[in-house]
């Protein structure tokens, strides 16, 4: 769970020019964002940041193990996700996420079937006993958040 508040903005050519899922770079103690996390080496971090920054054909990106905690840092100059966002630890593990500058989002965009089916999918493993309606109405509330 994370204190950083989702929203749907953009849209993407390869999710049928829809909408894709975003969070605040500003924690705030009311927001709630359901979520994964994976444990990656620094490595496959840049990695997952350059692929969703325009791939290796582009810009690379910087991050360090010092930029894991602390506050937002731009890993690139653009890029659709190229904020670093430290979200806090598990032990000695640092988490972290890649969203945008919200300044740059818009107005929201409504996400295509497909990719709410993914999010749908990944929320069902983590949190096997909400129900699809559950979810449904939290993906809505989320879809009609302005980015700022």
């Amino acid at each position: 769970m994370l204190n950083f508040e989702l929203y749907f903005a953009r849209e993407a050519q390869s999710w049928s020019d829809q909408g894709v899922a975003f969070v605040r770079n500003q924690s705030s103690a009311s927001a709630r964002t359901l979520g994964r996390r994976y444990l990656l080496t620094l490595a496959q971090f840049r990695h997952v940041a350059q692929e969703e920054n325009g791939g290796y054909k582009t810009k690379p990106v910087h991050i360090t193990k010092e930029m894991l905690s602390g506050p937002p840092v731009p890993i690139r100059s653009d890029g659709w996700y190229r904020v670093l966002l430290p979200c806090g630890v598990d032990g000695m593990t640092p988490i972290a996420t890649l969203t945008g500058a919200p300044e740059e989002a818009g107005p929201p965009v409504q996400p295509s079937d497909a990719y709410r089916c993914v999010i749908r999918n990944g929320l069902h493993q983590k949190y096997r006993n909400m129900l699809d309606s559950e979810i449904d109405d939290y993906l809505e509330a989320a879809i009609r958040r302005r980015a700022i």
